[in-house]
C-alpha cells in the first residue's frame, strides 16, 4: 500500500489483516470491519504522538477555581483546563458537557468542539502530585520531591529527567530504572553513583561506561562485566585508578567533552549486540525485554503479540500503541493508554479500568463509550451524553455508518484535533518539522514568545568549586539555543556533592542530547559482521558501528 501522507510504500501483512478482523466490533447485531490503515507505520506513530505534550509546562489559571497552576496547556489555548482538585471533584460532571450527535456534520468536527469545551486536568499525573512537592511533572505518578521529571513513576528527589522508574537522586537521566545518584545516564538499570554512562546494569561509583554490567570504580570502559578499578578495560590497582580519576578534574566542564569523545572512539573498537534487551523470542525491534511475538516494537517490557508498538510495559495482542500498558490487551491505534485497559481503539490519554471505548480522549475508569472527552467512571456515553445500553448500541451503529460515508472510521484521531502545537508534542521530537510542514498536515503550532530580558549574559564558571550560591538567582542563557534557564537550590547542591560542573545548556537541549545517544526507532536489514547471520537492527548499516548477532556478541564481552 502507499501512504496517503508521505507516499511511502508499506506492507499490510497477513498477520495485520488477521488482527484487524479479530478487532472488528459488532454493534446492534452488525459487524463493522476495521479497514486497512491509510498511513504507513511511522506516519501513524507521528499522528499519535502529536497529542502527547510530555515536557512543555506553562503557568496559567484553573478555569474553575482561578487558582494559579502549572499545566501542559498554555494559557492561550482554547481548551478548558481544571486543576487536579477541581477535575476530580464530585461537582465536576463530564456528562454535563454532553451533546446530541449531528448526522449532517463530520464526526471529528463535533468531537473537536466537545474537546474544547470539556475540561481536562492540568497535568497527566496522580492527584497527589502537588502535595508530594511534584507540581512540575507530567506523565508521572507516585513521585516525591521531584522537579521537571516526565514519564516518571515511583521516584524521589530527582530532577530534569524522563522515563525514570523507581529511582532516587537522579539528574539529567533518561530511561533509568531502580537507580540512585545517577547523572547524565541513559538506559541504565540498578545503578548507583553512575555518571555519564549508557546501557549499563548493576554498576556503581563509575564514569563514562557503555554496555557494562556489574562494574565498580571503572572509567571509560565498554562491554565490561564483573570488574572493578578498570580504565579503558584495563585492570589498575585501587591507588593508580584513584590517582587517574583525580587528575581528570571531573568538576571542570572543560574536561567533559574530551572524555565523551574518548569513550565514543573506544566504543567504536567494540562490538554492539544487534538489539538492546534480552529474552526477545520471535521478535524484532529494540530495547525489548521479556517479549514474545512482537514485530517492529521498541522500548517494550513483558509484551506478547504486539505490532508497531513502543514504550509499553505488560501488554498483549495490540497494534499501533505508543505508551504505556500495565495490563493492556486487545487495543489498537492509541496513545498513552494503560492501567487495566481492554479493547481501546483510536483513543488518547485514557487510563484506569478502561474497556470497549472508541475515539476517547482523557477518559478514566469508563467503559462502552464512543467519541467522548475526559469522562470519569461513566458508561454508554456518546459525545459525553448518557444513553441506555440498547440505545447506545443502536446509536453507535448509526454513527459508524455515517463515518463510513463521510470518512474517519478506522483512523486514529486526526492531528488537527490535538490541543497542542506540533512543536509542543513528542511528534516533533521523533519527526521534526517546520511550522509550514506541520501546517500542511493540519497540525497547530505554538509560536514562542521572544525573550525580552535586557540583563547581560551571565558567565557560568567552568569549575563547580568556584560557583557561588548567587547563581541560583541568575538568569542563564543556553549556549546552544540561547533560551533562558535557571538553576534550583536542590540542583546546585547535587552538583557540589558529586563534583559535577554546572550545565551551560537548558533542559530541552540536554534532553535532546541524551535522546541523540540512542539509536532511532527504525529497523534496517543487516547481518552479523562476524558470522554473517541476517537480522533486523536499529544500527544503520551506512555507519561504521561493529554489530554482532547475540551469540557472537556474548563471546566477545570481557
Amino acid at each position: 500500500m502507499q501512504c496517503r501522507q508521505c507516499q511511502a510504500h508499506y506492507l499490510v501483512s497477513s498477520e495485520d489483516l488477521a488482527f484487524y478482523e479479530s478487532m472488528s466490533p459488532t454493534f446492534a447485531g452488525k459487524k463493522y470491519p476495521i479497514p486497512n490503515p491509510t498511513l504507513c507505520p511511522p506516519c501513524r506513530r507521528q499522528r499519535r504522538l502529536s497529542f502527547r505534550n510530555e515536557n512543555k509546562l506553562y503557568s496559567r489559571k484553573c478555569d474553575q477555581c482561578q487558582k494559579d497552576i502549572i499545566s501542559i496547556y498554555s494559557p492561550d489555548k482554547e481548551q478548558a483546563v481544571y486543576c487536579m482538585k477541581c477535575w476530580w471533584s464530585e461537582k465536576h460532571v463530564p456528562t454535563d458537557f454532553g451533546r446530541d450527535y449531528d448526522f449532517n456534520r463530520p464526526f471529528f468536527v463535533q468531537l473537536t468542539e466537545l474537546l474544547k469545551k470539556t475540561p481536562l486536568p492540568n497535568l497527566i499525573a496522580t492527584p497527589d502530585a502537588e502535595e508530594s512537592n511534584c507540581a512540575y511533572v507530567n506523565c508521572a505518578g507516585h513521585n516525591n520531591n521531584c522537579y521537571m521529571i516526565f514519564d516518571a513513576d515511583h521516584s524521589e528527589d530527582s530532577l530534569y529527567s524522563n522515563a525514570i522508574k523507581a529511582s532516587k537522586n537522579t539528574i539529567d537521566c533518561s530511561y533509568i530504572q531502580m537507580s540512585e545518584l545517577c547523572y547524565q545516564c541513559v538506559d541504565c538499570t540498578q545503578c548507583y553513583n553512575l555518571l555519564y554512562s549508557q546501557d549499563c546494569a548493576n554498576c556503581r561509583d563509575s564514569y563514562f561506561l557503555k554496555n557494562c554490567i556489574s562494574c565498580n570504580h571503572c572509567i571509560l570502559c565498554v562491554n565490561l562485566q564483573h570488574k572493578e578499578y578498570c580504565i579503558m578495560n584495563q585492570q589498575y590497582s585501587k591507588e593508580d585508578y584513584e590517582q587517574y580519576v583525580a587528575k581528570l578534574n571531573l568538576g571542570n566542564r572543560d574536561s567533559i567533552p574530551a572524555l565523551y569523545a574518548k569513550l565514543k572512539g573506544f566504543a567504536k573498537e567494540h562490538a554492539n549486540k544487534f538489539f538492546h534487551g534480552h529474552q526477545a523470542e520471535n521478535s524484532s525491534g529494540d530495547y525489548l525485554y521479556n517479549v514474545k511475538n512482537c514485530r517492529h516494537c521498541f522500548m517494550t517490557t513483558k509484551g506478547e503479540d504486539l505490532t508497531y508498538c513502543d514504550s509499553l510495559i505488560d501488554a498483549r495482542h495490540s497494534c499501533d500503541i505508543s505508551s504505556f500498558g500495565e495490563n493492556m490487551e486487545r487495543c489498537y491505534e492509541s496513545n498513552a493508554i494503560g492501567d487495566n485497559v481492554y479493547e481501546v481503539f483510536f483513543s488518547q490519554l485514557c487510563a484506569g479500568n478502561i474497556r470497549n471505548v472508541y475515539f476517547n480522549l482523557g477518559s478514566r475508569n469508563s467503559h462502552d463509550c464512543f467519541g467522548c472527552i475526559a469522562l470519569k467512571s461513566n458508561e454508554y456515553c456518546i459525545l459525553n451524553k448518557q444513553y441506555s445500553k440498547d440505545d447506545y448500541e443502536k446509536m453507535v451503529a448509526r454513527i459508524i455508518e455515517h463515518m463510513l460515508s463521510t470518512g474517519g472510521w478506522g483512523e486514529g484521531l486526526p492531528m488537527f484535533m490535538s490541543p497542542f502545537g506540533y512543536n509542543e508534542s513528542m511528534a516533533n521530537i521523533f519527526f521534526p518539522l517546520t511550522k509550514e510542514a506541520a501546517s500542511k498536515l493540519g497540525a497547530k503550532w505554538k509560536d514562542e514568545v521572544a525573550n525580552t530580558s535586557s540583563a547581560a549574559p551571565v558567565t557560568v564558571p567552568a569549575d563547580i568549586k568556584v560557583v557561588t550560591d548567587t547563581i541560583i538567582n541568575e538568569v542563564l542563557t543556553c549556549s546552544s539555543c540561547q533560551k533562558k534557564y535557571k538553576l534550583v537550590k536542590q540542583e546546585l547542591q547535587y552538583y557540589r556533592d558529586h563534583n559535577v560542573p554546572v550545565p551551560i545548556n537548558c533542559f530541552d537541549c540536554r534532553y535532546r542530547m541524551r535522546l541523540s545517544m540512542r539509536n532511532p526507532q527504525k529497523l534496517w536489514d543487516s547481518h552479523c559482521q562476524k558470522c554473517g547471520v541476517n537480522f533486523e537492527t536499529s544500527y544503520d548499516p551506512a555507519k561504521e558501528d561493529l554489530v554482532y548477532c547475540e551469540k557472537c556478541y556474548l563471546e566477545n564481552v570481557h
